[in-house]
C-alpha cells in the first residue's frame, strides 16, 4: 500500500515509522563520523607519545599537534551536538506513539459507543 492511499492514524504511524529510521540513519552516520574524529585524535596523542619517547622533541605536544589537537576537539564537539539533536528526535518518537495509541484508542471506544447506543434506538 503507497503512502499516498493512508489516511488518518495510519498515515501517523507510518510518519513516525518513517521518523524513527531517519534518526537510526542519522545516528548511525553521526557516530560513524564521530569515530573518526576520536580515531584521529588517538593518532595524534600517540604521535606525540611517539615522538616523546624517541626525545624527538621536548615538549609534551608540538605546537602542531596541539593545534591540530584542538581543531579535532571542536570538530568533536560539533558532531556530538549534532548526535544529541538526533537523540532528542529519538527520545520523541516513543511518546509521540503513546499519543497515537491513546487517540486511536479513544476513537475506537467512541465508535463502539456510538453504535451501541444506534442499536438500541434501532430496538425502539
Amino acid at each position: 500500500m503507497s503512502a499516498k492511499n493512508l489516511t488518518g492514524h495510519k498515515r501517523i504511524l507510518q510518519d513516525h515509522v518513517v521518523s524513527l529510521f531517519n534518526c537510526v540513519q542519522d545516528w548511525k552516520l553521526c557516530t560513524s563520523d564521530c569515530y573518526s574524529t576520536v580515531r584521529s585524535i588517538c593518532l595524534v596523542k600517540q604521535k606525540s607519545i611517539y615522538d616523546q619517547d624517541q626525545n624527538v622533541t621536548e615538549e609534551a605536544l608540538s605546537k602542531k599537534d596541539f593545534f591540530n589537537l584542538e581543531s579535532l576537539s571542536s570538530e568533536l564537539l560539533q558532531k556530538l551536538k549534532k548526535l544529541e539533536v538526533v537523540a532528542e528526535k529519538m527520545r520523541q518518537i516513543p511518546r509521540k506513539l503513546e499519543n497515537l495509541r491513546k487517540s486511536s484508542y479513544r476513537e475506537q471506544s467512541c465508535d463502539e459507543n456510538f453504535h451501541s447506543e444506534l442499536s438500541k434506538l434501532s430496538m425502539i
